[in-house]
């Protein structure tokens, strides 16, 4: 199972000091990867029970790069794409 996702939507906008800024925004990150790592985990949590091994990997970058490099390099025969956005898949994948 592949999530990929970016923070692009990281608020920087914020009137702090230069010098605090990118200590924020490692801290934002953070949270961020966190936050995906405990979903990613929620939704496999459901399918333990049927004892099929998923592969988790989780990358954060631009979705359509990510997806399609990830799928050559595993050499999938069967790709499934879903969106939590309200974007269409074309353009997710161009």
């Amino acid at each position: 199972m592949l999530i990929v996702y970016d923070y692009g939507a990281l608020d920087l906008s914020l009137s702090l000091p230069a010098e605090d800024l990118s200590p924020y925004m490692d801290t934002q990150r953070a949270r961020i990867d966190e936050t995906m790592e405990q979903k990613m985990k929620t939704f496999l949590s459901v399918g333990e029970a049927v004892e099929v091994p998923i592969t988790q990997v989780l990358k954060v970058g631009e979705p359509r790069t990510l997806i399609i490099s990830t799928a050559e390099k595993l050499r999938v025969d069967f790709l499934v794409v879903g969106a939590h956005s309200k974007r269409d898949i074309v353009d997710v994948l161009g």
